[in-house]
């Protein structure tokens, strides 16, 4: 027949679960965006990327060694990009922090010359 029968519409132990893990997804990827736009908020939208995609690198790597996969050369060479490309920048922000003229002078010297 076509017309489905009741037992595939009633609710089965395995909908309530499916429920709750919709539910707690739902609530830590909410979470995740919130604490997202706070970090966003105190840093650079460049140095937001970054941490981000150092995010994103780990989780592959660590999804790969909890679910015993074999590593290929791209996902190797991948992460070698990351590690040295998050590394590399944050080795510059850290000399242009250095150098920046905000170190050797206060607000109030700075705010006075405008």
């Amino acid at each position: 027949s076509l017309v489905p029968s009741m037992s595939l519409v009633s609710e089965t132990p395995h909908r309530r679960n499916l429920a709750k893990v919709l539910l707690i997804a739902g609530s830590m990827h909410f979470a995740y965006n919130m604490a997202s736009f706070g970090v966003l908020s105190l840093t650079t939208p460049t140095s937001h990327s970054l941490a981000n995609t150092t995010k994103r690198a780990f989780v592959v790597g660590s999804s790969a060694i909890f679910l015993k996969e074999i590593w290929t050369w791209a996902t190797i060479t991948g992460m070698c990009f990351v590690t040295i490309g998050s590394t590399y920048y944050a080795k510059l922000q850290m000399s242009e922090d250095r150098n920046s003229p905000l170190n050797d002078r206060s607000f109030e010297d700075l705010k006075g010359q405008s």
